[in-house]
């Protein structure tokens, strides 16, 4: 049997729906499983839509064997995404990150790919993970989602401190402007 729910709410969306179908304007913009959905947006709408999301502008900078180099106003460093995206160069595109996808980390990373630095302006203690909203030096801000780990950890950083954040290449989705 087929039934269509109509529906804002996420989560009810996400566990219920065997397919979800995202519109904007009276359109459907992406039709798919919930976790294709939530992994694989395909257009800077569904990636905003559902869930948390983190999203630079981006251009193609350099084609790499084992991606490509995007330049961002928004960060100091390159990013780094699948050499499978489909992009033109000089063509702008949007690149997803989502929250729970960054890690600190003590020390960039040695390719110099995928990290930025900031400063914690704010934290949500949610009890089992922390969002940091950190604003980078850009002036642009990044959400973070941290797992709380541990009962009484030293080094968790706190409003004020300067962070570096770090992300792998797979967790970039690139999307059309």
């Amino acid at each position: 049997m087929t039934c269509v729910m109509v529906t804002h709410d996420q989560e009810e969306a996400m566990t219920m729906a065997g397919r979800i179908a995202i519109m904007n304007r009276g359109k459907f913009v992406q039709i798919g499983e919930p976790e294709e959905i939530y992994e694989h947006p395909t257009t800077r709408h569904s990636a905003e839509f559902i869930g948390s999301v983190n999203v630079f502008e981006g251009l193609v900078k350099e084609r790499l064997e084992d991606g490509l180099v995007l330049s961002s106003p928004g960060l100091m460093h390159p990013l780094k995404v699948d050499p499978d995206a489909s992009v033109v160069d000089n063509v702008p595109v949007w690149v997803a990150l989502r929250p729970e996808k960054i890690m600190l980390c003590d020390e960039p990373p040695a390719d110099g790919y995928n990290f930025a630095v900031g400063e914690v302006i704010h934290i949500a203690y949610l009890g089992d993970l922390s969002i940091y909203h950190v604003r980078l030096q850009s002036g642009q801000m990044l959400s973070a989602q941290l797992q709380n780990e541990h009962r009484h950890r030293k080094g968790t950083p706190t409003w004020g401190d300067e962070v570096r954040l770090c992300w792998d290449a797979d967790s970039c989705v690139v999307l059309t402007v």
